[in-house]
C-alpha cells in the first residue's frame, strides 16, 4: 500500500480513518481476532503491522502489549469469540438507558428510576435484533461449558 488516500473521513477507535481505508483496516484487524490458533493470529498481527503500522502504529503496539491477555481467547471457537468481540448490542442497550435517564433531572425514589430503566430495556427488546450468530454461539457455549451452562428453554 503506497499512500493512504484522503477522502471522506470517519472517526474510529484507531482515530480518523478514510472510508476507502476503513474496510481494509478493519479486515486486517479482524484477521487477527478470527485466526484459528494463536500462532496464526501472531502472523496476522505481523502482517497487519507491515501493512498498516506506518499509519496506525498504536493498534499493533496495543495488541503486542496485551498479547498475554489475548492468547486465552484462541481456546474458544470462532463462534464464541465473535460474540465476545461484539460490543454493539451492549453499546446499544447502554445508549437506550442513557437516553431514558438523561432527560430526568432527578427521581423521586430509587424504585422510580428502576421502573424507568426496566421500561426502556423492555421497549428496546421489542424492537431490537439479536446478536448475529447468537444461536450458533449458544450451542458452542453448551458444548464447551456443559457443566456450567444451561441454555434457555422456550
Amino acid at each position: 500500500m503506497a499512500e493512504v488516500p484522503h477522502t471522506s473521513t470517519t472517526r474510529t477507535a484507531a482515530g480518523p480513518v478514510t472510508a476507502i481505508v476503513g474496510a481494509g483496516l478493519v479486515g486486517s484487524a479482524w484477521a487477527i481476532v478470527f485466526s484459528r490458533v494463536g500462532h496464526a493470529a501472531r502472523e496476522a498481527l505481523e502482517a497487519f503491522d507491515a501493512e498498516w503500522g506506518r499509519w496506525y502504529p498504536s493498534i499493533a503496539q496495543a495488541r503486542r502489549r496485551t498479547w498475554q491477555e489475548v492468547i486465552p481467547f484462541f481456546a474458544f471457537s470462532p463462534e464464541i469469540r465473535r460474540v465476545i468481540d461484539t460490543t454493539n448490542a451492549v453499546e446499544s442497550l447502554n445508549r437506550v438507558i442513557q437516553k431514558a435517564t438523561k432527560t430526568r433531572g432527578c427521581f423521586p425514589s430509587e424504585e422510580a428510576a428502576e421502573k424507568l430503566i426496566y421500561l426502556a430495556i423492555r421497549g428496546h427488546q421489542k424492537r431490537s435484533r439479536t446478536v448475529r450468530g447468537w444461536l450458533t454461539a449458544v450451542n458452542q457455549f453448551a458444548i464447551t461449558f456443559e457443566d456450567r451452562f444451561t441454555p434457555m428453554r422456550g
